[in-house]
């Protein structure tokens, strides 16, 4: 067990050119890239904005001037960190992936219960994957179209990927 850990660790990526080589292609971990396309959609917390994926950042303020490593001209003692995600697909040239990602937490009930608690003292900013947007996904293939099959049971994608990082090109 621990080897197959250690061997993933020392796999590269294989970058695929173009969404169609991805059901060809033998290589488990991939980059591929493509145009987002939403399957269902988030809510940016901060902007309202429709997205895919949200990577959050809030600084409440400092509790205790001088304790926490506050100052009177800087008082952000630490920094929130969260992200959320929902599966998304990736379309270039007619050929179509299902990412798959990790969902994260509840952004807008954690933007949400800082808001309740710090008011108009905290400074928060999402930077978030809208549709439309060219994204280079990193991940595991879980699933390729095969060449036999049944039409009754064919799948709209041509893979699943796991995504493991998510990159806008």
């Amino acid at each position: 067990m621990v080897w197959r850990w250690l061997q993933t660790l020392w796999q590269p990526h294989q970058r695929v050119g173009e969404l169609a080589a991805l059901v060809s292609s033998t290589a488990r971990r991939v980059e591929i890239e493509g145009r987002v396309e939403a399957l269902t959609s988030l809510r940016n917390p901060v902007s309202g904005e429709p997205c895919v994926a949200l990577e959050y950042r809030a600084w409440p303020p400092s509790t205790t001037l001088g304790m926490d490593g506050a100052t009177a001209h800087a008082g952000r003692a630490y920094q929130v960190n969260a992200r959320q995600a929902v599966d998304f697909v990736l379309e270039e040239g007619g050929v179509r992936v299902l990412v798959h990602t990790d969902h994260g937490e509840d952004l807008a009930a954690l933007h949400r219960s800082l808001l309740e608690r710090y008011g108009v003292s905290l400074r928060a900013e999402c930077d978030a994957l809208v549709v439309g947007q060219r994204l280079l996904v990193t991940g595991t293939v879980e699933h390729r179209r095969s060449s036999v099959g049944t039409p009754h049971r064919e799948l709209p994608y041509s893979a699943i990927v796991r995504a493991e990082r998510l990159r806008v090109v």
